[in-house]
């Protein structure tokens, strides 16, 4: 939660995820705290933003939909040489285990993950013995561009999400994505710039991973998408929807 005070009165919340009862799978009995404040604390607010449409609609909130934004474009798409996951490593969360089962017997595809998180360890004892995976930590400025420009494409098999950066970042650079079919990440199929595979399902992910990999026309392709796409979501344009919703709301 982002929120700002005006005295003691509660005047704007900005929601970018509801974790809801998964946060119970992934904290056990010490997230029911998080659990209660996720359905209460809202409620004290007269004004919400949120990131997506689809917040709304699961959560039973009425918030201004005001996504997240960026500022860094390619003009045109390439052809990287690697499959790129890029994110915080929870493997439970993130659906890191369902991707590294997705990868059994495809040793002719290299995976390359950045990132960081609480399940680094575990993550790094999986993939000891695994040649084709290749582990940078966390990567941040221009590091992190070329690693997601340098891709085929990214790889998203979460189990549940808000609206992560990491999209908007990959489709600004022009790569296409294949992501878990949940409600949070059905845009990217919808505006045409990747695949969706069935959550929880390594299988259905790895014949997505083999359709994409194998199509280099169906990357390019979904690379322009991505860019046009990406264009809707500057911070120029998305400053001028807070200035205009904040100020709706001092002159209330």
């Amino acid at each position: 939660f982002i929120y700002k005070f005006q005295k003691e009165k509660p005047i704007v919340l900005q929601i970018q995820n509801y974790i809801g009862k998964e946060i119970l799978k992934k904290y056990n009995l010490a997230g029911i705290p998080f659990y209660i404040l996720e359905k209460k604390y809202p409620k004290k607010f007269e004004n919400i933003i949120v990131v997506s449409e689809v917040l709304n609609k699961r959560w039973g909130i009425n918030g201004k939909v005001i996504p997240n934004g960026i500022e860094r474009f390619e003009k045109d798409t390439r052809i990287g040489s690697y499959m790129a996951f890029l994110g915080r490593l929870d493997i439970n969360q993130k659906g890191i285990d369902i991707l590294l089962r997705s990868l059994e017997g495809l040793n002719n595809i290299e995976l390359w993950v950045a990132g960081d998180g609480k399940d680094k360890s575990k993550f790094l004892k999986i993939i000891k013995d695994v040649p084709n995976i290749k582990y940078l930590g966390k990567v941040i400025g221009k590091q992190k561009y070329d690693f997601i420009k340098n891709s085929k494409f990214i790889v998203m098999p979460s189990r549940f999400e808000g609206q992560p950066l990491v999209i908007l970042e990959a489709a600004a650079m022009g790569k296409p994505l294949i992501v878990s079919d949940i409600p949070e990440l059905s845009y990217v199929v919808e505006n045409g710039f990747g695949l969706s595979f069935k959550s929880e399902n390594p299988e259905d992910l790895k014949d997505k991973i083999i359709t994409l990999w194998k199509n280099e026309d169906m990357i390019l392709q979904m690379g322009k998408k991505a860019i046009e796409y990406a264009k809707n979501f500057t911070w120029d344009k998305l400053a001028i929807e807070y200035e205009k919703f904040l100020l709706e709301i001092v002159n209330k």
